[in-house]
């Protein structure tokens, strides 16, 4: 059966806060320069390494030009066209569907339009797309200092438009590999159908205890599943 649900997020800041004093360089992805200042992902407005101006749904390039969405920082996993790694260009078919504003049947990824002026990164998952699907950021520590902690928020927004549950989780890891899942944010869409309209939903947390160091990464990843079966 398809999935029928759309699982957005938009308006992603990030602030860093710093330990002590490192050595160290890195580039592409999003680079965060400073401690204590917000870093804003809202899709509408450009954010060097992450997207170029508003997104249209056009994909995923390493060259990003108008609309598109830096390929060194977004990897995907869950399509029926294929895992998206970090640095690869997606510029067709389940990464490319363009843009709506909802009650969409194909899966993949879009550019929705929550309300006027603000778009949000957002996915259809039907029963070949995302269904389980991952959707991970890719963050450098370029403020000249360790890490200790990160302050993160988010809007998450669905479009209840059919009658279908789906998960969408937050977890983080300082390598790729290991994952820390953050229970506290984790979301289900209603199993029954309700307005086909954009609701927003608020996730935040501070990531403790870090040793990031200057020069290196940290990875923010989104999870999303069919959560019908597991309805009581």
């Amino acid at each position: 059966m398809a999935q029928r649900y759309l699982v957005l997020r938009s308006r992603l800041s990030l602030t860093f806060l710093a330990a002590l004093a490192l050595a160290g360089t890195s580039h592409a992805q999003l680079s965060v320069t400073s401690t204590g200042v917000p870093f804003l992902i809202d899709f509408d407005n450009t954010l060097s390494g992450v997207n170029n101006g508003q997104i249209d749904g056009s994909g995923f390039v390493a060259a990003a030009a108008a609309g598109d969405l830096d390929a060194d920082a977004w990897a995907t996993n869950g399509m029926s066209d294929g895992s998206k790694a970090l640095g690869a260009d997606a510029t067709t078919g389940d990464h490319a569907r363009g843009i709506s504003a909802g009650g969409v049947t194909t899966g993949g990824f879009y550019a929705f339009t929550v309300s006027v002026g603000n778009r949000a990164l957002g996915v259809q998952p039907v029963g070949a797309d995302w269904t389980p699907g991952l959707l991970t950021l890719k963050v450098d520590n370029n403020t000249g200092v360790t890490v200790s902690s990160v302050d993160l928020s988010y809007l998450v927004y669905y479009f209840n438009d059919q009658g279908w549950s789906n998960s969408w989780n937050f977890e983080w890891s300082l390598n790729n590999l290991t994952w820390t899942p953050v229970g506290a944010l984790d979301l289900a869409t209603p199993a029954a159908a309700g307005a086909a309209v954009w609701t927003s939903n608020n996730r935040n947390t501070t990531i403790n205890s870090l040793s990031l160091a200057n020069g290196s990464s940290i990875y923010f990843r989104w999870a999303s599943d069919d959560e019908w079966f597991r309805q009581p």
